[in-house]
């Protein structure tokens, strides 16, 4: 049985092939450790032929890892929607409590320096 197991996914409507588990072997990190997103960005963000430190060894960037390492951040990002939270903590901020950065409350509105009172918005036609 050879070590490098190939793996297949799906992106996109497209088969993509993989060697699984190749950028651990590459830098010589258990497939039981995560490599993690800040080294695959220092990896992919050096230049060819430069070295970088990864978790205390160093490693010539070659084209090979850095396409590897590429990959790697491809493939972590899919699935995680980025989605804001909500906090529960505190109240909320003046910008959101009905005033404006003016301080003004109510319908004001900002035009030409000039405050302006917006009338009639609730009026039904």
């Amino acid at each position: 049985m050879s070590k490098n197991k190939t793996d297949t996914i799906v992106l996109d409507g497209e088969k993509i092939r993989f060697k699984k588990g190749a950028l651990h072997r590459q830098l010589k990190i258990p497939e039981s450790e995560d490599i993690g997103m800040s080294n695959l960005n220092k990896i992919a963000k050096a230049e060819i032929g430069t070295m970088v430190t990864i978790k205390g060894k160093k490693f010539k960037v070659t084209p090979l890892l850095k396409k590897r390492a590429v990959f790697g951040k491809n493939i972590a990002g899919r699935g995680k929607k980025k989605t804001m939270k909500k906090s529960t903590k505190g109240s909320k901020s003046k910008t959101h409590s009905g005033e404006d950065y003016t301080g003004h409350t109510g319908n004001v509105s900002k035009s030409k320096g000039k405050d302006i009172k917006k009338e009639n918005m609730n009026r039904d036609y």
